[in-house]
């Protein structure tokens, strides 16, 4: 049974500063550790790992999982993955499946995911691979924003108007869980499930059993409404469809990541292994 009751994973006291110089002090002896695969990696991208898991071994073993999912699944999460070179990444980012408008925060200060799933309509032609592309390039972005390291990240799923026939493919969930879980460099602080259609709990019980660690599962919870969750989000830092007050454009953030491809300031994961052959 999925938790609908429980808090949160508890908001760190730490400040990110304290993190980053923890991060930084264990940075010389993580290189050491990872060996030649971490030649010409950025720090930034080795800090990563540190600032998730502040511990060598754990941070080390986090980081040969990421390069071992990324050889298995080539094309998934790689420098492929730009807007200015994937006109239907740069087309499926438009369609609000996924956001992480950077004004949607939690009280605690971490970053908002919010999904509408009934805006995945898997029948204008997209793959469940290019729509597992388009939510890894908006992890990706999440994963520069300081904050979602410290305090973790908060997924709000409006569930309304959900249709399994039109929206879903059992690709999906086995292709973007099978990555991010155990892969990635992030905390899922909790999930949200709102105003779920009848049969999605059973549907959803059986697939975060498959796919979801025990602490997952325990920080899921299903609510009719988003006042609901109002003592870990502020519901005005939701966008307003939501009935919050933040706007969203979503071409708009598109266009200011793909400026950012073209000069150069993007700083992505994909481009971790960037010098180190093993695994290009």
């Amino acid at each position: 049974m999925i938790a609908t009751t429980s808090s949160p994973s508890a908001p760190t006291t730490t400040t990110f500063d304290e993190l980053n110089t923890r991060a930084q002090e264990l940075l010389p002896d993580f290189r050491r550790k990872i060996g030649e695969l971490a030649t010409n990696v950025p720090d930034e991208h080795l800090l990563k790992f540190l600032r998730w898991k502040p511990d060598i071994q754990r941070a080390a073993d986090r980081f040969h999982a990421h390069l071992a999912w990324r050889k298995k699944n080539p094309g998934l999460f790689d420098d492929t993955l730009r807007i200015s070179r994937d006109p239907e990444l740069e087309r499926l980012l438009q369609t609000n499946v996924v956001i992480a408008p950077p004004q949607c925060r939690t009280r605690a200060g971490g970053p908002l995911l919010i999904g509408r799933l009934r805006n995945n309509d898997m029948r204008d032609g997209r793959s469940p691979r290019d729509v597992c592309r388009m939510l890894f390039y908006t992890l990706d972005r999440v994963l520069e924003d300081p904050e979602a390291q410290l305090h973790g990240v908060t997924i709000l799923h409006d569930l309304k108007g959900f249709d399994r026939s039109r929206n879903a493919h059992i690709d999906i969930p086995r292709i973007l869980l099978g990555g991010i879980i155990g892969h990635f460099p992030v905390r899922i602080r909790a999930i949200y499930l709102c105003d779920a259609p009848t049969g999605f709990h059973a549907i959803f019980a059986i697939l975060s059993r498959l796919l979801f660690p025990k602490k997952l599962r325990e920080r899921c919870h299903f609510i009719q409404d988003t006042s609901e969750m109002c003592t870990d989000v502020d519901l005005a830092m939701l966008i307003k469809e939501l009935g919050g007050e933040v706007e969203f454009d979503s071409s708009q953030w598109v266009q200011d990541h793909k400026r950012r491809e073209e000069n150069g300031s993007l700083v992505s994961l994909t481009d971790l292994v960037e010098g180190s052959g093993q695994y290009r």
